[in-house]
């Protein structure tokens, strides 16, 4: 594909551009409580896998901020997640943050109160309940699965629809197979930046031409600091999607599965199908596998990630079947955003270094501020 020399931004005013968040809100500890408050627990985050939760009395348990929630598969294979907190006196449930309940209840390991997995009190040791005990259960958590994905969200009955979430839309994977996947490989780590620093640097291209060279030999579009087709890119009949003869995002840029069945031509021809659920992860989808990362805030300057890289059961049980390579290449590129994100915080403690200007190449980040002050308002009453 060949990018036309005078296919640029125009010019503009460094003086005029747009301004970007507060630069406190990236580290004050007040700052980060009201996110958690109106953000974190108003919004679908991602948990697990389904098939990490595939038998009755399976659990996960993620935190978010202070708040520490149980979510397990019931004997009729439906999904509930819960506080994990004890009615009784406020202990914690199960201390560990995956396992199984053999005995198919959650029992408090302090005094032994016994819940059903749907969170309904079973008994209470040395204590003649009379039926009374059908009136407690544990705090529900809204929990819904789509994609093979686990998502809680804390508002509860309040919460929004899970399609909202979606960024363009979950029929955007519509051709994948994705609940069917699993999962061939996957790497956590801890960035020290706060978590708006992560989807500022996945949602603009800005930064690659310098920072991902690899990714931008296999993307040609992404050396000219794009991140989606606009209305100038259609205007000058660039089309988006990988350099000729790349298959995959790989290190040799050959696919290393099978070609997904389902795809269109322009799906397998552009390469990478995005997919975002702020602020809880993206989907990434190419022709042979599928990787998705999903961030939680682990502080002001410091966020959890997590990648997984998902391929089809064919592909798992192929006996030449290797990963390596799609895991290479974007290990690679986790390095790179790793290291630009750190640098990003550690400046912006600066002290006449009040707030950031947005170039034009950068309208999604202001995009993503736009979300993310909308929903601060809105919890701000």
């Amino acid at each position: 594909m060949t990018i036309p020399h005078d296919f640029r931004f125009e010019s503009c005013d460094l003086a005029t551009l747009k301004p970007g968040l507060p630069s406190k809100l990236y580290f004050d500890p007040g700052a980060y409580s009201a996110e958690l408050q109106r953000v974190w627990n108003r919004q679908w985050l991602y948990v697990c896998r389904s098939h990490a939760l595939a038998q009755p009395g399976d659990y996960r348990v993620i935190q978010i901020g202070t708040q520490s929630i149980l979510v397990v598969r019931d004997t009729d294979a439906a999904l509930y997640a819960v506080h994990n907190t004890c009615r009784h006196r406020g202990s914690i449930l199960c201390e560990e943050v995956s396992g199984h309940l053999p005995r198919k209840r959650i029992v408090c390991p302090y005094h032994r109160w016994s819940y059903a997995l749907s969170g309904e009190l079973v008994s209470v040791p040395f204590l003649e309940t009379g039926g009374s005990e059908n009136c407690i259960t544990l705090y529900k958590v809204a929990a819904r699965e789509w994609g093979g994905n686990v998502f809680i969200n804390l508002d509860g009955d309040a919460a929004a629809e899970f399609e909202s979430s979606a960024d363009p839309g979950l029929d955007v994977l519509a051709n994948w197979p994705l609940a069917d996947l699993r999962v061939a490989h996957t790497h956590e780590y801890r960035l020290a930046c706060n978590w708006k620093v992560f989807w500022e640097n996945f949602v603009e291209c800005y930064h690659c031409p310098g920072t991902h060279p690899d990714l931008c030999r296999l993307v040609p579009l992404y050396r000219q600091t794009f991140t989606s087709l606009t209305d100038r890119l259609a205007a000058a009949g660039v089309a988006e999607g990988v350099a000729a003869g790349i298959e995959s995002w790989t290190v040799d840029g050959k696919a290393h599965g099978p070609t997904f069945p389902g795809l269109t031509v322009d799906e397998r021809n552009i390469g990478y199908t995005f997919l975002t659920l702020l602020p809880t992860m993206f989907i990434v989808a190419h022709r042979d596998y599928v990787r998705q990362v999903s961030i939680v805030p682990a502080g002001p300057e410091h966020t959890a990630v997590r990648s997984e890289w998902l391929y089809s059961e064919a592909a798992l049980n192929a006996p030449d079947f290797n990963p390596q390579p799609a895991v290479d290449f974007v290990m690679q590129l986790l390095r790179e955003d790793a290291r630009v994100c750190e640098l990003n915080q550690r400046g912006l403690r600066a002290l006449p270094h009040t707030q950031g200007r947005l170039v034009p190449q950068e309208d999604d980040v202001f995009r993503f501020h736009e979300w993310y002050r909308t929903r601060m308002n809105r919890g701000n009453g």
